[in-house]
């Protein structure tokens, strides 16, 4: 499901639609170190029961990050928080972006 404000619309299609394999995340925060400078390898969860899947992380300025899932996730929701880890400790994370 989308909302179109502009045209006043809501776009719905089939389950389908709801799988996606990439993402924005924007005003991210790093543990390990400062800023993100290159890609890393993370599992990526993508709201609080994620299981997390496997991901890369690629930087693209001003704090965001583009995020690419290894395989397609269902249901990734502007606004929910991308928490980002590598074993059991937390490298980062930030808010889906639309």
């Amino acid at each position: 499901m989308e909302l179109d404000r502009e045209n006043n619309r809501v776009v719905v299609g089939d389950e389908s639609a709801l799988d996606r394999d990439e993402f924005t995340a924007d005003n991210c925060n790093w543990h390990p170190f400062d800023k993100l400078i290159e890609p890393i390898e993370v599992m990526a969860k993508i709201r609080y029961n994620h299981p997390g899947t496997p991901a890369t992380v690629t930087p693209i300025g001003n704090g965001s990050v583009k995020v690419k899932l290894h395989s397609p996730q269902r249901a990734i929701t502007p606004g929910q928080a991308a928490v980002f880890y590598q074993d059991d400790l937390v490298v980062g994370g930030g808010w889906i972006m639309r």
